[in-house]
């Protein structure tokens, strides 16, 4: 064989090894590719590909093609458009860049401390930039402990996002934000203190402690503390005597009661500060007050708050039930 020949064989192989290395390579990358949008919801930022080794007009070729689908400047679905909240939201943080954080709205929903978003995602990023469409940017220089991740989504942390929507939400609002994090155990108070402490003076700081020193009346009174003012308010009524942890039959089951007016078919239960420490046991009470309703009680349900404050309403309200209440046992 000649030189020449084997020179040109030398190099056919070599380019077929270097071809078939290049698909391997394409493979490769293709695989991490959607194992990272598997991971992230179905979405992929721009930065992350190219880490993943595309170069731009290779990602822009997938673009043009159909194989990526941009949600906002920078951020992409893979394969179709259509992604879950989870990956809207994370496609927001991507798109706003290093250091972008889910925030107020946007994180209390991701949090279940509300039920709607805004139409913008809110994404907090560490210096001003404008929004863009579909994106409400907030700008704060945020420290370690005020961020979090949730659902694999960078994310202001409970405290931080209860201070940041004390600023535009109702008392009312910000109440059941608070109750929310407290069901779900998501409530830490010495981080939110450590936290209010940190921003004093800050917008929203104040009605954050307000509605928090309102939920704390009573965190340090004891069960028993709790039903003795309740049978001090009966005895000042002048109400009948109820009966005390008392089993009553519902349907098939037997339940107990705080305090029972059998044959008036009342109930009451006392709920202290760690009566919903879980969101197992707040379920529980709440299907047991179904159950009762279903068979004819009623149920009142009473804080030391309200023994506190609204001494005079709970016990017309008590009286008024026990009045309209039936004759005979259910």
């Amino acid at each position: 064989m000649r030189a020449g020949t084997r020179r040109e064989g030398a190099a056919s192989t070599g380019e077929a090894e270097a071809g078939a290395d290049a698909r391997t390579r394409r493979v490769e990358v293709e695989r991490a590719v959607v194992e990272l949008a598997c991971r992230q919801h179905g979405v992929v930022g721009r930065s992350q590909l190219r880490a993943l080794g595309l170069a731009d007009d290779a990602i822009d070729h997938r673009l043009a093609v159909g194989r990526l689908h941009r949600l906002h400047r920078g951020a992409y679905a893979v394969g179709h458009p259509r992604v879950p909240r989870d990956g809207r939201w994370l496609a927001a943080v991507l798109a706003a860049g290093q250091g972008a954080v889910l925030s107020h709205r946007s994180a209390a929903v991701l949090w279940g401390l509300a039920d709607r978003d805004g139409k913008a995602v809110t994404v907090t990023v560490p210096a001003w930039r404008r929004d863009r469409p579909g994106l409400c940017l907030r700008s704060a220089a945020l420290p370690d402990d005020e961020v979090g991740v949730r659902a694999g989504i960078p994310v202001t942390t409970v405290a931080r996002t209860l201070l940041d929507l004390a600023r535009f939400e109702d008392a009312r609002t910000l109440r059941r934000m608070v109750h929310e994090a407290e069901v779900g155990a998501l409530l830490d108070d010495r981080a939110v203190g450590e936290l209010l402490d940190r921003h004093r003076g800050r917008a929203g700081t104040r009605a954050l402690a307000n509605v928090l020193a309102d939920r704390r009346l009573g965190a340090d009174r004891t069960r028993n503390e709790l039903e003795l003012a309740f049978l001090e308010l009966v005895v000042d009524g002048r109400l009948s005597p109820p009966r005390t942890n008392r089993m009553v039959r519902v349907g098939a089951s037997d339940i107990e009661v705080d305090f029972a007016w059998p044959e008036r078919s009342v109930a009451v239960e006392l709920d202290g500060h760690a009566t919903h420490s879980t969101r197992a046991k707040f379920e529980r009470d709440r299907r047991r007050d179904r159950l009762l309703q279903a068979h004819g009680w009623r149920t009142v349900r009473l804080t030391w708050r309200q023994l506190a404050t609204e001494r005079a309403t709970v016990l017309a309200d008590l009286r008024r039930l026990l009045e309209a209440g039936s004759d005979g046992a259910p």
